[in-house]
């Protein structure tokens, strides 16, 4: 299958302007249910958010009356934390899962918009159909890819001490040595992209598949990225301008907002706090006082420079939106390419996914030796099971029509009369019969 980034990207941006419901308005709804709304819960269930106010006033309340705190206080906050802590990771468990899930639904919504189907704002949801699948493949996934990057590791932190020791030690060029050192950190960087390029087509086989199972998607994904790998990372890398326009937007609001903060609202508070440390002779009334001021610096600092952010975030919205969804439909064309589940029209034009047959297979279709499901053209292993095509698929040779001989008339060769010589009869002569003695008759006289 013939591959052009170039043109893959045209596409993508293409469906992006002409789906409806617009594609910015999808993301935007998936932003906010996937991505704000656990932010949300988990700030709400979050122990150091219910339980730091109250440690600050109980400790400003002691150090005005000169107490300290008791076993009795800390022990009520130690389980108040613990309790909390479990809580929350219970919860972060939940929000984890519930994100995968949303993940994997709009994957499938930017596969629809690809194959140029009908799509809307329940296309995020579809992930919830296949949830068990979707989880147990997702976490399957992420545990192959932790114990290869583990292995890795291993191995750069053995070529990292040999490389030391040798250019240190042996030959005492410390430049080498951290030149070596660069290079294994990024030997490690790269071996990370193409282990996680390995792993990247999972939620798609999930999506596109019903009958594939978690571990049928995750070798499907495999197979399907051999040979793919350099185009999966250039086209990732294709989009690095536009991140790094976004990421130096957000820098700039977020250095000139907490600026202002500082300078407005926490100047004041810091100079009073500096100065009461300064004033109190007795070490534990400064940190006293240090400790009730900061519930007050934080209170006053943290939700300005919080608004902070968010006013960086909205301001980068639009690129977010667009870029998201730009991203997304792509590596949902690239998966449809490398699968053969889409073309390219020749000339370099647009991509074009083929209409969804909805006749049955016929009976002479390529099949699946392990499990029966019908080939698609060229694949190199099944999208039901998974498993390798060890052959390629068989040709269906059509009957050629049975060729008519004419006989052929027969050719009536004209008979060549040879002149005889003339022969001339001998005269005819008397031949008198031989009589032997045993024909011979007897004579009577005798």
């Amino acid at each position: 299958m013939k591959y052009d980034r170039k043109a893959l990207k045209l596409e993508a941006k293409s469906l992006i302007r002409e789906t409806r419901p617009r594609a910015w308005l999808v993301t935007l709804v998936f932003l906010l249910l996937a991505v704000l709304l656990p932010n949300l819960v988990s700030n709400l269930v979050n122990p150091v958010r219910q339980i730091l106010p109250s440690v600050l006033d109980d400790l400003a309340n002691m150090s005005k009356h000169g107490q300290t705190p008791d076993d009795l206080w800390l022990f009520t906050v130690t389980g108040q934390a613990v309790s909390g802590g479990v809580l929350m990771l219970f919860v972060s468990i939940l929000l984890a899962l519930y994100t995968i899930v949303m993940d994997f639904g709009y994957v499938a919504w930017a596969v629809r918009v690809f194959r140029r189907q009908r799509t809307g704002m329940g296309d995020l949801f579809s992930g919830f159909s296949v949830a068990g699948k979707a989880i147990g493949a997702q976490i399957l996934s992420n545990i192959f890819l932790f114990l290869w990057m583990m292995l890795f590791y291993v191995v750069a932190i053995l070529l990292t001490v040999a490389g030391l020791w040798l250019f240190e030690s042996v030959m005492q060029v410390e430049a080498l040595a951290v030149l070596w050192y660069c290079l294994v950190v990024v030997g490690y960087i790269i071996v990370g992209l193409f282990l996680a390029c390995r792993y990247s087509l999972v939620p798609y086989y999930v999506m596109t598949d019903p009958g594939l199972g978690v571990m049928g998607s995750i070798r499907a994904s495999v197979a399907s990225m051999k040979g793919n790998y350099i185009k999966k990372i250039v086209l990732r890398l294709s989009f690095l301008g536009w991140y790094l326009l976004e990421c130096l937007i957000v820098f700039a609001v977020v250095l000139l907002g907490w600026s202002l903060v500082l300078l407005v609202g926490g100047t004041d508070w810091l100079e009073a706090l500096v100065r009461a440390a300064q004033t109190t002779a007795n070490q534990a009334d400064a940190a006293a006082l240090m400790s009730g001021g900061l519930y007050q610096v934080l209170t006053h600092l943290l939700l300005p420079m919080g608004a902070v952010v968010a006013a960086a975030w909205l301001v980068t919205l639009p690129i977010d939106l667009w870029l998201r969804s730009y991203v997304k439909v792509s590596d949902a064309g690239f998966f449809l390419t490398v699968t053969g589940q889409a073309v390219l029209v020749e000339d370099g034009e647009a991509w074009t996914p083929p209409a969804p047959a909805n006749d049955a297979p016929a009976d002479d279709a390529p099949r699946c030796a392990k499990c029966g499901a019908v080939l698609a053209p060229g694949s190199a292993f099944c999208t039901q099971c998974g498993a390798p095509t060890a052959e390629p698929a068989p040709v269906v040779e059509t009957p050629a029509e049975p060729v008519v001989e004419t006989p052929e008339e027969p050719v009536v060769e004209a008979p060549t009369e040879t002149p005889e010589e003339p022969v001339e009869d001998a005269p005819a002569t008397d031949v008198s019969p031989v009589v032997t003695p045993e024909d011979k008759p007897e004579d009577p006289a005798e």
